[in-house]
């Protein structure tokens, strides 16, 4: 994606998440301020990913970024091979909702 290009809009449905392989990504909450700048190896889309919910930010790209792209049924492949892994990742969409004050 090229810079300043949103990669998810808040409000959006979402059933995939994106892992940053290089660059960089700005998360703006619903309210339009910065939350985080994401790097490589961060990830995002996971909130609306796991509960269905709409996507509760936006996401744009700081820099040209690569990013990888998992669809639902590849989270769901490696969820059921490393339950561990889906533990973390509910811990995780846990602290960011708390973060965009939605829980």
């Amino acid at each position: 994606k090229a810079a300043g290009e949103n990669v998810v809009q808040a409000g959006d449905a979402g059933d995939t998440m994106y892992v940053i392989y290089k660059g960089s990504c700005e998360v703006m909450g619903g309210d339009g301020k910065s939350v985080a700048v994401l790097r490589d190896g961060d990830y995002f889309g996971e909130i609306a990913l796991v509960t269905g919910a709409k996507r509760s930010a936006t996401v744009r790209c700081c820099e040209d970024t690569v990013l990888v792209e998992l669809p639902a049924q590849v989270y769901q492949d490696v969820i059921v091979r490393e339950f561990s892994t889906g533990v973390l990742l509910d811990q995780e969409v846990e602290s960011r909702l708390e973060e965009l004050s939605l829980t």
